[in-house]
Parts: C-alpha cells; sequence; structure tokens
C-alpha cells in the first residue's frame, strides 16, 4: 500500500470532479500524488548545507513516507493529499473553486516550511538522530595571503 492512495483524495475533493479534471484517468490522479508526495517529502528533507545542523529537528523522510494505514501522521497525510490536488487541479477546474485549493495549498506549504525550519514542530513524526560533536564542528580557521602576482 502507498502513502496515499486514489480513494483517499475524496477527503479534499468530490470523487467525481477529480475524475472529470483526470478524463477518467487513474495514471494522472496517480502521477499527481506522486508529484504531491515529492514535494512535500523535498520540504521535508534536511539541507545538505552546514548551516542546516543547527540543532533543528531533522525528520526521518523516508520513515514518515513510507508508514502505513493508521501509522501514518494524520496531518502530513492531509497536507499530501493538498498538494497532491494542487498538482491535479492545475490540469482543470472542472466544478472545483480554484481560490479555496490555493488557499489550501499556500497554508499546507507555508506549515511545512515552518516544520522544516523548526518554528513549527510535531512530535509524532520520527526524527533522525542527532549529528555528535564530532561530525557538527565547525571548519578549521586558515589564515594567509594569496601568491604573488606577475604580469609574466
Amino acid at each position: 500500500m502507498a502513502f496515499l492512495t486514489i480513494q483517499e483524495l475524496k477527503t479534499v475533493a468530490r470523487q467525481e470532479h477529480v475524475q472529470v479534471i483526470a478524463s477518467m484517468d487513474d495514471m494522472i490522479i496517480q502521477e499527481c500524488i506522486n508529484s504531491g508526495i515529492t514535494e512535500v517529502m523535498s520540504r521535508l528533507t534536511p539541507s545538505t548545507k552546514r548551516v542546516a545542523y543547527d540543532g533543528r529537528t531533522r525528520y526521518d523522510v523516508q520513515a514518515i513516507f513510507t508508514a502505513e494505514g493508521n501509522q501514518r501522521n494524520a496531518l502530513i497525510l492531509a497536507y499530501t493529499k493538498v498538494v497532491a490536488l494542487w498538482h491535479l487541479i492545475i490540469r482543470g477546474n472542472a466544478g472545483v473553486h480554484y481560490e479555496v485549493i490555493e488557499a489550501r495549498y499556500d497554508r499546507a506549504i507555508e506549515y511545512l516550511k515552518d516544520l522544516a525550519s523548526g518554528d513549527a514542530t510535531d512530535l509524532t513524526l520520527p526524527a533522525l538522530p542527532e549529528e555528535s560533536e564530532e561530525t557538527n564542528k565547525p571548519l578549521p580557521f586558515r589564515m594567509g595571503s594569496r601568491k604573488k602576482f606577475n604580469h609574466e
């Protein structure tokens, strides 16, 4: 079972509207779901920049998105549905209120940014183990000058 199925989108939009937008093609809906999952995963994945290791909670994104059934985080699942619906709705607006979906999408992305930056926390999400002090040391300080420049 996947993290999010086509049938579960009925909690964010009417099933008949989803089918009309996708032209009754489940492959299109599945692609939008996959795009939504990928976007939410990318928002929660910690940066590889050294500044990202400043003590913020870093979430185990693979564990979050491999969970199934009741083991899934309800809020992350709900926001993933909204993001997947956003990817679907830009295909065509067949009875779905674009402004409402856009506002919900913006709120979902804002929450995910806050979660990734540490402004919001969710203790129900699995966290990665903290880095040891040895791997979190600052880079060594070097001082010197450039080699002498000659035009020759």
